[in-house]
């Protein structure tokens, strides 16, 4: 694969005009199909429309040693089988079936793959299974969950509350930010939003697999969490106990974004955002017991999910007295976090397999993702979900 010399987002590249012609005329063609509609309508339904196709296709997502296999089958332990699944994905996508989306854990993977030409062709194959849909980065799908689990609890809401989704374009799993700036023209402002909106939407992988990994020394977290298992063994504790410290403490950990899940109600509820001030620890655990309970207890399937699944492997591994926390686990329970907890099959690591598919660790999180490691049964399961 020949690496682009130009980069696409340069506007006095040849790329770079291209790419702006071609927003600017979604922009335009959209402004004429909907007259009138301001920024936050218009990101609406570019959602909804998203969405709409989200839920007509099951969701089959593949972690990085599956996307490695099917970038290269041949290379693979079971090259034929890997050409195998490979194709029938590649079906199911056509046919409007299936796709495979990509994430955040996905995107910090790829940029640690060398030389950049293996890197390059298999974000070219993500964005092709993933139709360039991904999930977001975990603190907006946190805040995401909070926000959706505030609203279910509070009775006294009577107007239906739009939710970013977990869900977007490839352009905003990393994030989705806009400007403030109130001495411009309102009028300017929001084309102006509606432009950056369209730039993340036709953002690829490929355009994200040009960023090397930016941090060299990174702290080396599973010594830090080995240690604290050290220090407080787990002295017989049952795995429901495990899972309700591990959730507590990533809640606890979490406040920031509690706040700000809190702060968008408020404001839509039509409290002045001058009122708002940081939450006192008196109301801090009065929603981190909200999340909890409604977790524990009620193991409502649709509150915190991806922050359930994450506690239950991190439960799950300190269950083992004997399996010590290894600084990869941090990205397959990422992977697995969203994977589980938003899509219909996840194909992983086999101990990763394992650990979901215990019965203890499936009691708290949704049941409804079938998940595999093994390359015969993922076949298996995508020929029955397309029908292929």
């Amino acid at each position: 694969m020949q690496i682009p010399e130009e980069d696409p987002w340069d506007p006095n590249s040849t790329l770079g005009t291209e790419r702006f012609n071609k927003i600017q005329s979604t922009v335009e063609q959209r402004n004429y199909l909907y007259p009138g509609e301001g920024f936050e309508q218009y990101r609406l339904r570019r959602y909804r429309e998203l969405l709409d196709l989200i839920r007509s296709r099951k969701k089959v997502y593949l972690d990085t040693k599956f996307w490695i296999w099917l970038r290269q089958p041949e290379s693979s332990p079971e090259p034929n089988k890997s050409y195998r699944l490979l194709i029938l994905l590649w079906k199911g996508v056509k046919s409007g079936k299936v796709f495979c989306p990509v994430s955040y854990p996905a995107f910090t993977e790829l940029a640690k793959i060398y030389p950049k030409e293996k890197r390059l062709n298999q974000a070219k194959l993500m964005d092709t299974l993933s139709l360039g849909i991904g999930l977001r980065n975990p603190f907006d799908i946190s805040e995401s969950e909070y926000l959706q689990t505030i609203v279910k609890y509070q009775k006294q809401l009577l107007f239906p509350l739009w939710i970013t989704p977990v869900w977007g374009p490839v352009g905003h799993i990393i994030g989705e930010l806009y400007p403030t700036m109130p001495p411009l023209p309102h009028q300017f402002m929001e084309e102006g939003k509606k432009i950056m909106l369209e730039a993340g939407w036709i953002m690829s992988m490929q355009e994200l697999a040009m960023l090397d990994e930016l941090s060299e020394n990174k702290p080396k977290t599973a010594e830090k969490i080995n240690k604290v298992r050290r220090d407080y063994p787990r002295d017989g504790k049952s795995f429901k106990k495990l899972f309700e410290e591990e959730l507590h403490g990533a809640l606890d950990t979490n406040t920031t974004h509690i706040e700000k899940a809190i702060f968008s109600f408020a404001s839509v509820a039509g409290i002045p955002a001058n009122e708002l001030s940081s939450l006192d620890q008196r109301h801090r655990n009065a929603f981190i017991n909200l999340f909890r309970e409604a977790s524990v207890k009620k193991r409502d399937p649709e509150i915190i999910p991806s922050q359930r699944v994450r506690a239950a492997l991190h439960a799950a591994i300190r269950m083992d007295d004997g399996r010590p926390f290894r600084e990869n686990d941090l990205e397959d329970i990422s992977h697995s976090s969203v994977a589980a907890a938003y899509c219909d099959l996840f194909f992983t690591e086999r101990s990763f397999s394992e650990l979901l598919n215990r019965s203890a660790v499936r009691e708290f999180i949704p049941t409804q993702c079938s998940i595999t490691h093994n390359i015969d049964e993922a076949i298996g399961l995508v020929e029955r979900l397309c029908k292929i």
